[in-house]
């Protein structure tokens, strides 16, 4: 299928795995129901979900600009927390970042977490039954 691909075929590739999707396919199309709910590359798809970032701080990061949800996922050490964090939609990790540093929040780790396509079609079609996906690889 790879070969193929390599040749500048294009292989129809369907499959509930994304797993597979993930180490095979350039391009996907999401179908769930009978009715396209996604088309595009995977990037594309994972910037469906809102963007999402662990990192170990002193103070709280629900103060922060930009944070939608904050979790502490881990228990605290010389006054360093784990957190789990969720961003506003149209929030970058990046323009966190900067509020961070500039504004003097202490940081241990900084990291994003990019979102598997499953979690991707999870939120794009619901995890009902009857969906399906197709991806295609060029």
């Amino acid at each position: 299928m790879l070969d193929l691909a390599k040749t500048g075929s294009t292989v129809i590739f369907s499959t509930h795995v994304m797993q597979h999707a993930e180490r095979l396919c350039d391009r996907l199309l999401l179908i769930a129901r009978g009715r396209k709910v996604f088309q595009g590359n995977q990037d594309e798809a994972r910037a469906q979900l809102p963007a999402r970032l662990s990192l170990t701080a002193r103070a709280d990061p629900r103060t922060l600009p930009g944070v939608h949800h904050a979790e502490a996922s881990g228990a605290t050490q010389d006054g360093w927390t784990d957190w789990q964090i969720t961003l506003s939609p149209g929030a970058s990790s990046a323009s966190l970042l900067q509020a961070c540093t500039s504004g003097g929040f202490a940081l241990q780790t900084f990291e994003t977490r990019r979102a598997s396509l499953h979690e991707v079609f999870l939120h794009l079609a619901g995890g009902e039954p009857g969906t399906q996906a197709v991806e295609t690889r060029r």
